[in-house]
């Protein structure tokens, strides 16, 4: 019997726009805890960086194979694997 395809499920992460909300060091700050805080998490969910896709100046991209850890996080589907 063939297994069932797992999903692949992404977050497009956009370098520029993490900051653009700031307006003073508190801000940033307060940003960078934040996001701090949803990386620890992710990584504890068994989200990963793909790689092979390169980090770019502008972006990087996350990835899970894990549909309830995907919704949780917003995270978009993506393909299904074989």
């Amino acid at each position: 019997m063939k297994e069932k395809a797992k999903a692949q499920y992404v977050y497009l992460w956009r370098n520029k726009w993490i900051t653009s909300g700031a307006r003073s060091i508190d801000d940033f700050i307060g940003i960078y805890e934040e996001l701090l805080s949803k990386l620890r998490r992710w990584k504890g969910q068994g989200i990963k960086l793909q790689i092979d896709q390169g980090i770019m100046d502008d972006y990087a991209e996350f990835y899970t194979f894990d549909e309830a850890a995907a919704k949780k996080e917003g995270f978009e589907k993506y393909k299904e694997e074989f």
